[in-house]
């Protein structure tokens, strides 16, 4: 038990240097505009280049992890988002910063997929729920630690500076995996044709992906849209973002109450469902402008709480021999939803009039979670014969 606790430690730490250095181009976006001379539709850009390669590399990369193995993959991973931050540090200009950026991501996506997998294989069978709620939240932790420090950083030594900080995150993190020897008992699966899921647990599996990528979509119209929410109705810029910020904090600290709840009462698909609806119920109540000076709090508190039992979803219908491959394919998903959401969101403001309209997105998507929450139960209701321990005993 201490072991697996041990390596969900490690794991945690490297997510939130992940987390770290994806936030960073949004945290130093200001001084970048002004180091570069770029405006804000190319920081946009940047911002959402991290994630982009997932859509097409996640189904790959869980090939591929099938072959080499997770702690493999996962080094490779940390050695590209290292050298995508060096040359985003040293860059003299705009494209070959955007370049170390994506080759940052390239790693970032590959890390992400097989640390999930490293977490849902230690504890496959052992409170996986808690677990991964715990992992989970390393995400918030980052990105909230990103915003705290590097505009300070940045304010006081210069934008490149930042960058080095950001470097050494990752550097950090990357010693902190190797030394620990975390995922070495991992195998590795040479059969081509044992490695991809099949039938109902490819349809359960493709359903939890969409699942998890619509939620996180909702989640992504608080933190891109609140505080312009805010803004419009006669907010200062510092005190929304203040405010959108506070969510974050939040969600990382309520977030492994929901794995804690899955796995004391054994009702995974009921403590998703219950927080769905209470998110929805809040994105409902703030698309009519209802309370919004404490919106962003409670939206942390209660959108953390669906986040851990969403996550053990793939590991609960995949068997461990296709659960590399399903989870790329459970990444891919993720990523299109995630990466398009945000965009789909503003041009709904746009149409509509109002960044308000994002919240009525975001709680259509919610409503949506709900009827598949339904599907992946449908499909993966017959598969007691080859689910891992931690699916039958769900």
């Amino acid at each position: 038990m201490a072991v697996r606790w041990r390596v969900l430690g490690v794991l945690f730490l490297v997510r939130t240097a992940m987390a770290f250095q994806f936030q960073a181009s949004a945290a130093l976006a200001p001084f970048a505009m002004e180091y570069y001379g770029v405006g804000l539709a190319e920081t946009g850009l940047i911002f959402g280049l991290y994630f982009a390669p997932g859509i097409v590399m996640a189904l790959p990369a869980g090939a591929m992890g099938a072959w080499l193995g997770d702690a493999r993959l996962v080094r490779w991973g940390l050695w590209l988002m290292c050298a995508g931050a060096v040359i985003m540090a040293l860059a003299p200009e705009w494209n070959t910063h955007m370049a170390g950026r994506l080759l940052a991501g390239v790693g970032g996506i590959t890390l992400n997929l097989f640390m999930s997998k490293i977490v849902a294989d230690t504890f496959d069978g052992h409170e996986v729920g808690t677990a991964m709620s715990v992992f989970i939240a390393s995400w918030p932790a980052g990105i909230a630690l990103a915003l705290s420090v590097l505009p300070r950083v940045a304010e006081s030594h210069g934008f490149t500076t930042g960058l080095w900080v950001t470097v050494t995150i990752v550097l950090l993190g990357l010693l902190c995996f190797v030394l620990s020897g975390a995922g070495s008992k991992a195998t590795a699966v040479s059969a081509p044709g044992q490695i991809w899921p099949r039938g109902r647990i490819r349809a359960a599996t493709l359903a939890a992906g969409t699942l998890w990528g619509l939620y996180n979509a909702a989640l992504a119209m608080v933190f891109a849209f609140g505080a312009l929410i805010l803004v419009e109705r006669g907010w200062s810029l510092a005190p929304a973002s203040d405010a959108a910020g506070s969510a974050l904090w939040a969600l990382a600290l309520t977030t492994p109450l929901g794995g804690i709840l899955a796995d004391r009462t054994g009702r995974n698909d009921a403590v998703i469902l219950v927080g769905l609806v209470a998110f929805f119920a809040l994105m409902t109540a703030a698309s009519l402008g209802w309370l919004p000076g404490i919106l962003f709090p409670i939206t942390g508190l209660v959108g953390g709480l669906a986040a851990g039992p969403i996550m053990t979803l793939p590991a609960r219908v995949l068997p461990v021999e296709t659960r590399a491959t399903g989870l790329g394919l459970f990444f891919a998903i993720y990523y299109l939803l995630i990466v398009t959401g945000p965009i789909i969101g503003g041009f709904v403001a746009e149409l509509a009039g109002t960044t308000l309209a994002t919240f009525w997105l975001a709680a259509a998507m919610l409503a949506i979670c709900v009827l598949i929450l339904g599907l992946y139960r449908f499909w993966s209701s017959d598969q007691s014969g080859s689910m891992s321990p931690s699916a039958r005993s769900s």
